[in-house]
């Protein structure tokens, strides 16, 4: 479970994790509360079972998007 798991600093349950590919083969785990300030990072040496998303296939997809949408087209 990576939702709501107990803050070690106000007690409450509402600490979440989140992982950001740092290097090649390397993770990094976040921890944050949103009742309080705390926040942790980890660092994992293998990949997590849930891969980070890219945020140049996002822009990607998004700009594909909106150039379909778009009332003026580009010219040729």
């Amino acid at each position: 479970m990576l939702d709501g798991l107990q803050c070690p600093e106000c007690d409450l349950r509402s600490v979440s994790v989140c992982f950001t590919p740092h290097h090649a083969n390397e993770y990094r785990s976040w921890l944050i509360c949103a009742s309080c300030d705390f926040r942790s990072r980890t660092h994992n040496r293998t990949r997590t079972s849930r891969p980070a998303i890219d945020p140049a296939v996002l822009l990607a997809k998004r700009n594909g998007r909106v150039r379909n949408n778009a009332i003026f087209k580009p010219q040729p």
